[in-house]
């Protein structure tokens, strides 16, 4: 049969086709709204920008309040709650730490021998460390406790009373050195063989309020005095980060693996909340383990501090605190006075305030009179 011949379009056919669909699509967009993209303008530069920037930053700010205006759970609830878990591995935990009271006795010859022990290992170690303090005799000289978890645990503190246990001073004098002269005081009694030796030691000495260059330089010359009997123990995993060459040579550490699988229920106290902000009881624990770690006389002038300011009200003046101090014979100059209110200050325990109807600073506690009165209470008065 035949084939049929199919014409195929012409050139100028292919192109009206071409034309006329161009022409269908131009008229459909036309039709269609097109959406115009508007381009944010760059922010001005210099000054202006920068306050067109924060206003910016401010209305995200607002928009974000709604969440923050959120009712949470208490974060002393939600402690509450894990405090009651069951413990699990109570016995096994018990035996294991029993067994570590037979390596005491290698423990403290290492120590007489000269070097410093670290304890490492998962599990809090403050029982190992107040069972090895409850072992060692009493004729090898004082035990100095020191808890380096607390976040405002003063420096100038553990160097006082490590100083202090040696018995190369007054309470009274020596609260008037400052840092580099209780070193030289140990350091001193270090080269003296009749004078008095300590144990030091410090559970977390990669604490917070310990873990900076200043803190473990001081207690390296501690440990190298010659006069303390150091043992530590970190919790950290990267705590050995915090020595070189020179600060581990100083130390002298003998690493001993020492794990309890204790709960790290003193070393979490302090810190910060789960949930929720900072309450008020929060402030008043604080509080209460810082002036426990201080010395008498420290917490007699807080006491006395703490009465005078619930009677002025707003604060009082340092020249009334000075003449009541002297009066109960808790100091006998200015400058050991001052010496206790620098500690007051730097744990947050204490105020000052500028006031030109005083005629000077106002010393005041930052707290409320109910909580003052409850600290009082708590806090442990001279025998």
């Amino acid at each position: 049969m035949p084939r049929k011949r199919t014409r195929m379009p012409t050139r100028a056919k292919t192109a009206k086709a071409h034309a006329k669909a161009a022409d269908k699509t131009e008229e459909k967009e036309a039709n269609v709204p097109r959406k115009t993209s508007k381009r944010k303008a760059p922010p001005p530069s210099g000054p202006k920008g920068y306050f067109e920037s924060k206003k910016v930053s401010a209305k995200v700010k607002n928009q974000a309040e709604p969440t923050l205006q959120l009712q949470l759970i208490n974060d002393q609830r939600v402690r509450t709650i894990l405090s009651q878990l069951p413990m699990r591995h109570t016995t096994e935990r018990a035996n294991l730490l029993h067994s570590y009271e037979s390596k005491y006795a290698e423990w403290n010859t290492q120590l007489w021998c000269g070097y410093n022990l670290l304890m490492y290992g998962v599990g809090s170690k403050k029982g190992l460390l107040e069972g090895f303090a409850a072992s060692t005799p009493e004729d090898d000289g004082p035990v100095v406790i020191v808890n380096g978890y607390f976040a405002r645990l003063s420096l100038k503190e553990v160097v006082f009373k490590v100083v202090a246990a040696l018995g190369v001073g007054s309470e009274e004098e020596l609260g008037c050195l400052t840092i580099a002269s209780l070193l030289r005081r140990a350091k001193k009694a270090g080269k003296d063989p009749d004078a008095g030796r300590c144990y030091l030691l410090i559970n977390n000495i990669d604490g917070p309020s310990l873990r900076n260059s200043e803190a473990q330089s001081v207690l390296a010359e501690l440990a190298e005095s010659g006069a303390v009997r150091m043992m530590a123990t970190i919790d950290h995993v990267n705590a050995p980060l915090l020595w070189d060459k020179k600060l581990l040579a100083r130390f002298n550490w003998l690493w001993n693996m020492t794990p309890t699988f204790e709960p790290y229920e003193k070393e979490t106290e302090n810190l910060p909340p789960l949930i929720a902000g900072v309450t008020k009881e929060r402030q008043f624990r604080g509080s209460a383990s810082v002036l426990n770690s201080l010395t008498q006389t420290c917490r007699d002038v807080f006491r006395i501090l703490a009465e005078l300011t619930q009677e002025a009200g707003e604060g009082i003046t340092f020249s009334k605190l000075y003449n009541k101090c002297r009066e109960d014979f808790c100091v006998s100059t200015e400058m050991m006075l001052r010496g206790h209110l620098t500690e007051f200050t730097d744990h947050e325990l204490m105020h000052t305030k500028k006031v030109a109807s005083a005629g000077g600073d106002l010393m005041s506690i930052p707290m409320s009179a109910e909580n003052i009165t409850k600290l009082l209470a708590e806090m442990p008065s001279r025998n």
